[in-house]
């Protein structure tokens, strides 16, 4: 004899586990189909008036975000059905008709996708389409543009609520040492969300969170920086409550100190940098697989990253083993994009090279 309610249950299962966990539009799209069958269209002289802006121009992946599609034209009449989406080679756009937002506005649509999560496990492509009869105009919404050897000045840290004066120091330890300031603020963001008593399960403290490991490399340039010897015996919550306790505190743990730990992280990153130009591989390393490598070896260790990127140079982020690493680096690149101010360029982004 059937139980009813377990076939309900085993029905609501099979049903829920089609869907994508790493889709980012939640589980309000029910439609998602390949787009493999879309015909690529050219574009040709008179749809290049159809404009098609996004806010925010790239992807945000440290947050859920809202994203704005504005389509306008001053020849074609706008319509919501010619509008298509694509995310990972699959049209997406019937199954967010539901909960997306379609607004009439002059000389066009404006489509609002609420609550955008794109995962940093992944590589998102996003295409937003507008369809003509044999034409197509698109926009792809890029990825976080930042590289460790650009030096633009920050122009937030939004939405963390610091002092100003969290933005000077980063700007003047970054640029002493020729390394972007907005990387260094996404990677505090990451690591510590501005706090400078954080304890992490790796009893790595303070604002750039340096572990034990990474203090003994900057012995030789800080002799006289000295770390709490309890924190290597003790484990990560006792190390934590005596830090909540004022126990350990910046007076007998540098990482403690606010001016320190920023100086001390660009310090490791600065050695990281030239771990890798030193490295026999350095002249085949691209600007944008730098950023990558020295981020990863951040957060995983130098030789382990190294030992990966020599077993595959193409593809050595995506190994199942530095999930952790890939998610590190992509969400500190969205923070650092995010912080940047585009316009304002402090010093050549070509400072340095390997």
């Amino acid at each position: 004899m059937h139980n009813p309610q377990l076939i309900y249950i085993l029905s609501l299962v099979v049903t829920t586990s089609c869907a994508d966990p790493l889709n980012p539009f939640g589980n309000s799209i029910r439609d998602i189909e390949s787009a493999n069958h879309v015909e690529s269209m050219k574009i040709s002289s008179n749809s290049n008036d159809i404009k098609i802006q996004l806010t925010p121009k790239r992807q945000n992946l440290h947050s859920s975000h809202d994203l704005k599609v504005l389509i306008t034209s001053n020849t074609h009449s706008i319509k919501e059905e010619n509008i298509k989406l694509a995310w990972n080679s699959k049209q997406v756009i019937s199954g967010i008709r539901d909960y997306a937002k379609f607004t009439k506005v002059r000389n066009g649509i404006l489509l609002t996708i609420p609550t955008l999560k794109l995962s940093t496990l992944i590589d998102n492509e996003l295409e937003i389409q507008y369809h003509l009869k044999n034409q197509k105009v698109s926009k792809i919404y890029s990825k976080p543009k930042c590289n460790i050897n650009e030096i633009f000045t920050i122009q937030t840290l939004n939405p963390f609520n610091v002092d100003e004066n969290y933005k000077n120091k980063i700007e003047q330890y970054a640029i002493k040492r020729n390394i972007n300031p907005s990387l260094v603020s996404g990677l505090i963001a990451s690591e510590s969300s501005f706090n400078p008593k954080a304890v992490s399960y790796a009893k790595a403290l303070g604002l750039t969170q340096v572990t034990n490991i990474a203090h003994k490399q900057l012995q030789a340039n800080f002799p006289k920086w000295n770390i709490d010897k309890r924190t290597t015996i003790f484990p990560a919550p006792v190390v934590k409550s005596l830090v909540n306790l004022k126990k350990i505190t910046k007076k007998n743990d540098w990482r403690l100190d606010i001016d320190k730990s920023i100086e001390g992280g660009v310090e490791y990153l600065n050695y990281l940098v030239s771990y890798w130009r030193k490295s026999e591989t350095a002249q085949r390393i691209t600007s944008g697989e730098k950023t990558n490598l020295i981020l990863a070896s951040y957060n995983f260790g130098p030789a382990r990253i190294k030992s990966y990127f020599k077993k595959d140079r193409k593809n050595w982020l995506n190994n199942q083993r530095l999930k952790e690493a890939k998610k590190y680096t992509n969400k500190i690149k969205s923070y650092c994009d995010h912080f940047t101010n585009h316009q304002g360029i402090s010093h050549d982004k070509k400072a340095y090279h390997f």
